[in-house]
């Protein structure tokens, strides 16, 4: 299995991710240089060989079309153009089938749009907070 982080944050996610199970593959991808970073050192403090990084805000990701699971904890505070960027670039790096997981305070907006990217769309609240799970179409 593939998994693709979208927004890795300071990396605890994607470190996360690649400690979860035997053959897990874990892409790290961030616009800003030190959370790279950090997720890099983390890797390397925790003797994780299964985790990459990548520097980029384009959404034009190494191996795209080909990951399984998709990542996502677009910013809460802010209008919803990085959390669209967010979900279209999670579309490009999904495989079909591929499945996108967004943790989000704010769920109004994704309820009115997640649907026109991804099918088969659920909610789960928990503790204030939202999972939402999408699936890439075949197309």
């Amino acid at each position: 299995m593939r998994g693709r982080l979208l927004g890795a944050a300071f990396g605890a996610v994607a470190l996360a991710a690649a400690c979860r199970a035997d053959g897990v593959t874990v892409h790290a991808v961030d616009s800003n240089r030190r959370t790279v970073q950090c997720t890099q050192h983390g890797a390397e403090l925790n003797g994780l060989t299964n985790l990459t990084t990548e520097l980029n805000a384009n959404g034009a990701y190494r191996g795209a079309g080909s990951f399984d699971v998709a990542l996502a904890n677009p910013p809460y505070y802010s209008s919803f153009r990085i959390a669209e960027h967010f979900l279209t670039a999670g579309r490009e790096a999904l495989r079909p089938s591929g499945k996108i997981l967004v943790v989000t305070k704010r769920l109004d907006w994704y309820q009115q749009n997640m649907s026109k990217w991804y099918n088969d769309v659920v909610v789960t609240a928990r503790k204030g907070y939202h999972l939402i799970k999408g699936v890439r179409p075949q197309n």
